[in-house]
């Protein structure tokens, strides 16, 4: 068994690409029930064990053929699996639900109606009935803040 996964490995570092299909099915299961073990979450540990198999095919190269194979992959697995917990619990889940008033595009649009309508209407009254409206406006924004 370990003598076909070097096998593998040496065609695949020659560039033979089906040799790294060959290791994939032959290791892709293992893989993921073990990321599925440590992430419990079906569709997380087919994302993991997707990118154990990227890290494994881009480091090939590194792979040190005195040891076996699978412990190798083994342990990228252990460290993808980790490492992806990690930035799930450093994320958080966005709620559909929850919607920032300040940023709803909707609302923004509205009060950038409704202030150029108060400017219009403003700058349509005499200066002496928009200068109290004006003062007493500049007046409650900037003794509150």
């Amino acid at each position: 068994m370990e003598n076909e996964d070097l096998i593998f490995v040496t065609e695949c570092l020659k560039g033979n690409g089906k040799a790294f299909e060959k290791i994939v099915d032959k290791y892709q299961k293992i893989i993921f029930r073990l990321a599925d073990k440590l992430v419990r979450d079906f569709d997380d540990a087919e994302e993991i064990t997707q990118s154990v198999f990227v890290k494994a095919y881009e480091n090939l190269k590194d792979y040190n053929p005195q040891y076996k194979f699978f412990s190798w992959l083994y342990r990228i697995a252990v460290n993808e699996s980790i490492n992806f917990k990690k930035r799930k619990s450093n994320v958080s889940e966005l709620n559909e639900n929850e919607t920032s008033l300040e940023n709803d595009p909707d609302k923004i649009c509205e009060n950038n109606i409704l202030s150029e309508n108060i400017n219009d209407a403003l700058m349509q009254l005499d200066m002496l009935y928009r200068l109290p409206v004006v003062l007493k406006h500049f007046w409650t924004t900037h003794t509150r803040n």
